[in-house]
């Protein structure tokens, strides 16, 4: 009840992991810790080798599409979503479409271009085009 609102993600992922949770083995929870640990803040690099192992790229897909849909979401619950599309032209290259029509396209892109660079460390190119 008393988890540090800084570093939530961290402590969640602790409990999600080692936490006795009925209904989900082991491997599922420490997949559920991964999503956690890697949905916000800096994405490193050596986790990506520890994120495959528990659950192969589909578990590193997960995660990166968990930080977009975060980030589209953050602070935004008493406005409009902005109007996002994401396709994955590969596996290691997606593009996301912005509307550029959107109220919050403007505070969106610099957040998108700092996951560019976060992506980038997982070995994902992601592009960010005006829609």
């Amino acid at each position: 009840m008393a988890i540090s609102h800084s570093s939530y993600h961290k402590h969640s992922a602790y409990l999600l992991e080692y936490s006795d949770i009925p209904g989900f083995s082991q491997v599922d929870q420490k997949r559920m810790a991964q999503l956690m640990l890697n949905h916000r803040r800096k994405l490193k690099a050596d986790m990506l080798e520890q994120t495959c192992t528990i659950g192969g790229n589909q578990l590193v897909y997960l995660c990166l599409l968990l930080r977009l849909a975060v980030l589209a979401h953050h602070s935004r619950s008493d406005h409009e979503l902005p109007e996002l599309q994401l396709q994955a032209m590969d596996d290691h290259c997606w593009q996301i479409t912005v509307a550029d029509s959107s109220e919050h396209y403007a505070f969106l892109l610099p957040d998108l271009h700092t996951e560019i660079e976060q992506f980038a460390k997982w070995g994902v190119t992601l592009s960010v085009v005006e829609g």
